[in-house]
């Protein structure tokens, strides 16, 4: 998974009340780290972080395509 489909899946995640939070405790993730990489396009994670995600996110969310950002 890339970068922007990994930010589109949290993004799609935090769509529904709680699921992030929850997602976050139940596989030892930090929630803010989170947050602040979902807000902050140009923010990276490190590789274990990116991995452990890439590991712990339900099929439904692996697929999912980048967000297009508007231009300004």
């Amino acid at each position: 998974m890339t970068t922007d489909q990994i930010r589109s899946a949290l993004k799609k995640m935090h769509q529904q009340r709680g699921r992030l939070m929850t997602f976050a405790t139940a596989n030892k993730l930090n929630y803010n780290l989170l947050i602040k990489f979902m807000s902050k396009p140009e923010r990276q994670l490190w590789h274990d972080n990116a991995q452990q995600i890439i590991n712990a996110l339900p099929q439904e969310f692996k697929d999912c395509k980048p967000i297009q950002q508007d231009a300004a």
